[in-house]
């Protein structure tokens, strides 16, 4: 049995599958992918939804019956792996970082960050950086 945090209250790191590996298929896919190349900007679940031809409230309830979770949550999910990748692979500034994933300011990255996956950004940086290069 492996221990779900680590002393001191760290949780334990989990390697990220690949970008990409949601479902090729099913009614969200086009605002799916659409989305992915548009992190940078605001996108709203009404922008995802006009992607996929369908009402605010039918593209959330498929979205929930295809990929398991509400899409300001992926959204929100696929933004932070971004986040981790350029951590772990670029010296880039933090600032540069939040920009690109369309977080917009560095406030807003480091709360979610945190909340996620339960450490700073220096210190995952720190903890990863030397093992992608």
């Amino acid at each position: 049995m492996i221990a779900l945090y680590r002393e001191g209250g760290q949780a334990r790191y989990i390697p990220l599958p690949p970008h990409g590996t949601d479902p090729p298929t099913g009614t969200t896919h086009p605002a799916r992918t659409w989305a992915m190349t548009h992190l940078d900007e605001p996108i709203s679940v009404e922008d995802m939804a006009a992607r996929a031809g369908l009402s605010r409230r039918s593209f959330a309830g498929r979205f929930r019956d295809e990929m398991g979770t509400t899409p300001a949550q992926w959204l929100l999910e696929q933004r932070l792996r971004a986040d981790r990748s350029l951590l772990e692979t670029t010296d880039r500034a933090v600032e540069d970082i939040a920009s690109s994933s369309g977080f917009g300011n560095t406030a807003a990255l480091r709360a979610h960050f945190g909340k996620r996956v339960h450490t700073t950004l220096s210190s995952y940086r720190r903890t990863f950086a030397n093992r992608s290069r």
